[in-house]
């Protein structure tokens, strides 16, 4: 896997270079999780990226971080969910 650094309204995404960036828009996120739009050049469709910083300024968001990170570990088998 190839990854290539993409900026989406001012923010860093690390990503695949089979995803395709260009009319990325953010579609949500928090101070330590940020959603945005991009494209799956190989499969041609739409796909949402989520970005996850470990940077937690308490205890609480930093078990949120976590127990996010831990679900979405565990819906893997799902098709619409990626390392």
């Amino acid at each position: 896997m190839k990854c290539v650094q993409n900026k989406v309204d001012g923010h860093k995404f690390w990503v695949d270079s089979k995803y395709e960036m260009t009319n990325s828009k953010i579609l949500g996120g928090t101070r330590y999780r940020l959603v945005c739009s991009a494209f799956d050049t190989k499969k041609k469709r739409k796909v949402a990226i989520k970005r996850v910083r470990p940077f937690a300024k308490d205890e609480w968001e930093e078990t949120q971080a976590l127990r996010e990170v831990f679900l979405l570990k565990r819906l893997r088998p799902h098709p619409n969910v990626r390392r």
